[in-house]
């Protein structure tokens, strides 16, 4: 199945330029051009309205399509990686994702999930990706959208999704790597729709939030994306997650990071 790809921006700010135009330009790590195989990318599904606990899989292993590797435009932006395309179906829900990872690195995430059940769900997502190292420190890039789908319409009440307890989109720089069946033990190095957040239908057709550039740190092993949501019964929900990380070149990295600094304080002290 196709992914529902929603709005999606390149995440270039003013100030990213700025150190550009300086000769400070941010460098990716080694590029993953597809020779070594597929990465070691899994998943950890849950929702709480089964009677099963928590699942840690390799998407390739529930493929609709065949995973391959290959250049795919998303909302006009070009994405080169691995693309898996899959589908899980249980009595209480619908999972169905498309995405595209790379070892650069980069994780391009849409989930579809339909609540089979009358009563609202809670689901959780947990996309982990080995990488190339990225140092000495990184510009993180993300967003995150979303199309609500009453599908029981006009029969059912509006159609609501909502965070249930932490934000919706969460992203990870080098998380213990959780065990089958558990969360990620570090915290998120970056959070799009906080606990409380809610959208109802028929205003959520394509809801979306982004940040972009923001200091991160070093890369050593791995980056991970976590979609999570409470969606109401016999709904559906279209979320679409992007996480990116690039590197800052080093030597020059110290400077970029000093530079950044300063223009970001500067901004504080002008308020």
């Amino acid at each position: 199945m196709a992914a529902i790809w929603r709005n999606v921006n390149s995440f270039r700010s003013a100030g990213l330029a700025a150190l550009t135009a300086l000769g400070l330009a941010v460098s990716g790590a080694l590029a993953d051009d597809g020779s070594g195989g597929m990465p070691a990318f899994m998943m950890t599904w849950d929702a709480d309205g089964d009677a099963i606990g928590a699942d840690h899989y390799d998407p390739n292993d529930h493929a609709t399509q065949e995973t391959q590797y290959g250049t795919f435009v998303v909302d006009g932006v070009s994405y080169t990686g691995w693309r898996y395309i899959g589908q899980i179906v249980n009595a209480a829900w619908t999972l169905e994702w498309d995405c595209i990872v790379n070892e650069d690195p980069f994780v391009v995430a849409n989930i579809q999930v339909t609540n089979n059940l009358t009563v609202t769900q809670s689901f959780s997502n947990y996309m982990n990706l080995p990488v190339v190292p990225v140092g000495p420190a990184s510009f993180m890039n993300g967003s995150v959208s979303a199309a609500l789908s009453n599908t029981a319409f006009p029969f059912s009440p509006d159609a609501i999704l909502s965070s249930n307890g932490d934000a919706i989109y969460q992203a990870f720089i080098d998380p213990s790597l959780p065990p089958p069946g558990g969360p990620p033990a570090s915290e998120a190095v970056a959070t799009l729709w906080p606990h409380p957040t809610s959208f109802t239908t028929p205003t959520a057709s394509n809801n979306n939030d982004s940040f972009a550039p923001i200091l991160g740190p070093a890369v050593l092993a791995e980056i991970a994306l976590r979609l999570q949501f409470s969606l109401s019964g016999l709904d559906s929900v279209s979320v679409t997650g992007i996480f990116q990380v690039e590197a800052v070149p080093g030597p020059a990295g110290l400077s970029v990071l000093a530079l950044f600094g300063a223009l970001t304080a500067g901004r504080r002290r002008r308020r």
